[in-house]
C-alpha cells in the first residue's frame, strides 16, 4: 500500500471517511445523470449523504442500479435556508436547469435558478460553516456549437444554459 494515493478525507485502508474530515454531504441534483451515480457511491463509500433534489423526475429514473440511494429532500435549492445546511462539512452543487430547450423556454427562469441560485446556496452554505462547496456547471455552460477546426469544443454564449453561470463567454 505503500504506493496508494489517498482522497483527502479518507482512509488509505478502509476507503471510509476519517473522523473529523469532510463526512456529512448534501448534493443538490442528487436524481441527476451525475447526481444519481455520485450520491449512490459517496453513500457506498461511508459517507453521510442527504441528496437535495426538486424531484420533477422522480418517477422517471433513466435506471435503478440497485444501490443504495441517500435520503432525499424535495425541494426547489433556492429555498433552502442556512439552518437547513448548518451541519454539513461539504455541498456539492449540480441542481441546475441544462439542456438547451428548457433553457430556451424561459431565459429569466434559468438565470435566477443556474446563476442566482447558486450563488445564494454558496453564500448560504458559507454562512451556515459549511468548510467545503463544490460547484459543477452543466454541460449546457458551453452551448451547442460544433465542433472547432483542431477537433476540440468551442464555448458559446449561444444559449441561455451557457449564459446563465454569469461568466464572461467569447463566442
Amino acid at each position: 500500500m505503500e504506493n496508494m494515493v489517498e482522497a483527502p478525507g479518507q482512509s488509505a485502508t478502509s476507503g471510509k471517511p476519517r473522523k473529523g474530515e469532510v463526512s456529512k454531504i448534501l448534493v443538490t441534483g442528487a436524481e441527476g445523470y451525475i447526481g444519481h451515480v455520485l450520491s449512490s457511491r459517496l453513500v457506498n463509500m461511508g459517507y453521510d449523504v442527504t441528496g437535495l433534489d426538486t424531484g420533477f423526475y422522480s418517477r422517471g429514473l433513466l435506471y435503478h442500479d440497485g444501490r443504495d440511494r441517500p435520503r432525499m429532500l424535495y425541494r426547489d435549492t433556492r429555498l433552502m435556508g442556512v439552518d437547513e445546511l448548518r451541519g454539513f462539512d461539504a455541498v456539492v452543487h449540480l441542481a441546475e436547469l441544462s439542456n438547451d430547450p428548457l433553457c430556451e423556454f424561459d431565459e429569466r427562469t434559468t438565470y435566477d435558478i443556474n446563476f442566482k441560485g447558486s450563488v445564494a446556496l454558496a453564500e448560504k452554505a458559507k454562512m451556515a460553516g459549511v468548510r467545503r462547496f463544490i460547484y459543477s456547471s452543466s454541460c449546457s455552460t458551453y452551448g451547442a456549437s460544433g465542433d472547432a477546426e483542431d477537433g476540440r469544443r468551442r464555448r458559446s454564449a449561444a444559449t441561455p444554459g451557457s449564459r446563465s453561470d454569469g461568466r464572461p463567454r467569447r463566442g
